[in-house]
């Protein structure tokens, strides 16, 4: 009897010893922590600056973490020289990609004139960047097969936002054939989605 005790003791000892082992490197490589998704950080940095004038203009986005934190970039299209020319505004923020805590908040202003080229004045009543990326958002709901971690892109070219989520990492599911697992295009003016393109 005292035997047996004695081998479920040390049995359990051995199965405890094992989890602690394992648990230990997990820990040291994730912190102990998840981090948060790139759609999670576009909210904490969409709510950061609502406050700002230009925080509704249309222009990009970029959403891209780089090892334990996020770097967001928002570029505005704001009118510059009396209206006849466009310049692009830069915001960045540094978020953790654990905690979603705003590390840093830049404004750095006109960076440059624009070389953006719209077709006519339609632009002023463009979406915004946030809001092409919450219609795409919506667009695939249920269908949400990309890295939630990855780099997030809303880009304005001329007319039409092209939102694109990532593909998923190597050796996760998901293909190969194109260089993002979604995009979608959205129409700047009327917010409706004009094209779903998928990773085949």
């Amino acid at each position: 009897m005292r035997k047996r005790l004695k081998n479920k003791f040390i049995n359990g000892l051995f199965l405890f010893f094992c989890f602690i082992v394992l648990l230990i490197p997990m820990r040291a490589m994730t912190g102990g922590c998840k981090m948060i998704s790139s759609n999670q950080v576009m909210e904490i940095a969409s709510t950061a600056i609502k406050n700002h004038q230009y925080h509704d203009k249309p222009g990009d986005i970029v959403v891209e973490r780089k090892k334990e934190e996020y770097q967001v970039t928002f570029d505005f299209v704001i009118p510059n020289d009396g209206g006849n020319k466009w310049a692009d505004y830069v915001i960045e923020l540094l978020i953790d990609a654990k905690s979603g805590k705003v590390l840093k908040m830049e404004d750095k202003g006109i960076s440059a004139i624009s070389k953006r080229i719209f077709p006519d004045a339609r632009w002023k009543s463009f979406i915004s960047g946030k809001r092409a990326y919450e219609v795409s958002l919506n667009a695939i709901k249920g269908y949400e097969n990309y890295d939630i971690t990855g780099r997030l892109t809303i880009e304005l070219k001329q007319d039409v936002y092209h939102v694109t989520f990532p593909l998923m990492k190597a050796g996760e599911s998901g293909s190969r054939s194109a260089d993002y697992a979604k995009q979608i295009w959205v129409d700047a003016q009327s917010g409706k989605v004009l094209k779903i393109r998928a990773a085949s």
